[in-house]
């Protein structure tokens, strides 16, 4: 099953554990899902927020938001076996902060 979002100003298409992006400025999806993870162990993704700024938003906050709509971003996502590249959803719960 796959989820079309809105997160700041960046179109995201959701399909399992898989990620495309799409910006005003661009006309093609790019896949983000591939990115190699950061120095914290997680993958990010740069994405465009208004009047052109870039915020970097972890891949498993991306993917629980599609699936649970009521999840604000900015909250602390969890991953249940300990692996930061297991993005799964099954694998991902949240906490509040």
């Amino acid at each position: 099953m796959c989820f079309i979002l809105n997160i700041y100003d960046t179109k995201i298409r959701v399909c399992g554990t898989k990620i495309w992006k799409k910006t005003r400025s661009r006309k093609n999806w790019i896949r983000t899902d591939d990115d190699l993870p950061r120095r914290n162990g997680y993958q990010e993704t740069s994405l465009t927020a208004k009047y052109g700024s870039h915020r970097n938003v972890k891949l498993c906050r991306i993917i629980y938001k599609a699936h649970n709509p009521n999840y604000k971003i900015n909250e602390k996502v969890i991953h249940i076996d300990g692996n930061k590249l297991n993005n799964n959803i099954d694998n991902l719960t949240h906490i509040n902060q």
